[in-house]
């Protein structure tokens, strides 16, 4: 909570930084939405419209999240009845819910993206003639379809189409194999002795990309992607690791190619790419985890950061989009669908394209449950719900 701009001081002036992690306000904060904690524990969390909210009053008298270990056993909950939402259902899981009658799927584009960053100390990698060929050389409508059962959209900027400062006008890698092949026949790299790996001075072309062990969407992408490389002459080992190791190997920049996807907290509104892509991160404890580094880059990012003018940040940023397509130190795969599956008793919910997984619930003050009129029996103080 220390990251809001705005903090409770008759609270938190005086609690020691130390302490913050531990004070009551963690669990119980103060804001001003329709909704206030109740209660916390380690299963679940309660909220309960605030009384003295200035807006309306929501429909429902209570909002339960609970959590789960994994994917299948939160949608085992649901066939239990624990539950009546779903978050995040995975691409496996789309068929099976669509097929469940009592339940309505809402899909939505989510900010982020999966992409791929070149270690431009690796000397091959440091050619970007290499660069965009891989690039070209890669079905990623394909592995959308095959690898993420269509979970995903084909991206062409680390922006999504929907963030102001996203260019439409922004240079596009297409599916060629065929230029592919031949950007890098006139770069030097052939297959002098047949065995299937182009080379160049006796190095064949071939490297080892790196994925986290823990996320097998991501290591089954990674394989997918060696094998369309292997199809371009170009031999990749697809190496998960764990997510300690891929931590360190990317402080280190100890890789060759790195897939990587951003957190579903989504990305900031603010497009900042300066700890991204500006040359002064490149070191160790720096985010430039290509080591791309590039003098127009560097005025670009500086500049977009320092002024206030939206249009002018707009071109700057159009500028610095131009120049990532043309270099190629890394290149986005797709971005993220985002499927929630809710029971059809609750009505008014409603998805937009999110900048975090949080926005799905923008309309919650307006949802309710759809009920019916019954007979109340003796004893029966509440009607009861009904599909």
């Amino acid at each position: 909570f220390t990251t809001l701009p705005i903090l409770p001081a008759h609270l938190l002036a005086e609690v020691p930084v130390e302490m913050l992690p531990e004070h009551s306000f963690t669990r119980f904060p103060i804001g001003t939405g329709p909704w206030r904690i109740a209660s916390v524990d380690g299963e679940e969390i309660v909220l309960e419209p605030h009384p003295e909210y200035f807006g309306e009053t929501p429909m429902l008298d209570r909002i339960i999240f609970r959590f789960y270990e994994d994917a299948a056993t939160t949608l085992q909950a649901y066939r239990r009845g624990e539950i009546m939402g779903i978050a995040q259902v995975r691409p496996e899981d789309v068929t099976p819910v669509l097929g469940d009658t009592s339940l309505n799927l809402y899909t939505t584009q989510v900010s982020g993206y999966t992409a791929i960053f070149f270690n431009l100390k690796r000397p091959m990698l440091q050619e970007r003639t290499v660069r965009q060929a891989l690039l070209l050389g890669l079905d990623r409508q394909k592995l959308i379809d095959e690898v993420l059962a269509r979970q995903g959209i084909v991206a062409d900027s680390f922006l999504m189409q929907t963030h102001w400062a996203f260019d439409p006008q922004l240079p596009r890698y297409a599916y060629e194999p065929e230029e592919a092949a031949d950007m890098l026949e006139e770069a030097g790299w052939t297959d002098s002795d047949g065995d299937g790996i182009r080379d160049k001075d006796g190095q064949p072309l071939a490297f080892t990309l790196i994925s986290d062990e823990s996320t097998p969407r991501l290591v089954a992408l990674t394989e997918a992607i060696a094998r369309q490389w292997a199809s371009l002459g170009v031999q990749v080992e697809a190496k998960p690791v764990t997510p300690n190791s891929l931590r360190e190997r990317l402080r280190q920049r100890e890789f060759d190619l790195v897939m990587l996807t951003t957190p579903t907290s989504g990305l900031p509104a603010d497009p900042d790419f300066y700890p991204l892509w500006h040359s002064s991160q490149t070191g160790e404890e720096g985010q430039n985890l290509t080591s791309f580094a590039s003098e127009g880059a560097d005025l670009l990012l500086v500049e977009a950061r320092r002024n206030t003018d939206p249009t002018v940040r707009r071109e700057l940023y159009r500028q610095f989009q131009t120049l990532l397509a043309e270099e190629v130190p890394a290149f986005p795969i797709y971005y993220p669908i985002y499927n929630y599956a809710i029971s059809t008793l609750v009505k008014e919910v409603q998805l937009a394209p999110m900048t975090n997984t949080a926005d799905r619930f923008r309309s919650l003050p307006q949802w309710y449950i759809k009920s019916r009129r019954v007979l109340i029996e003796q004893g029966q103080s509440t009607p009861t719900l009904a599909p």
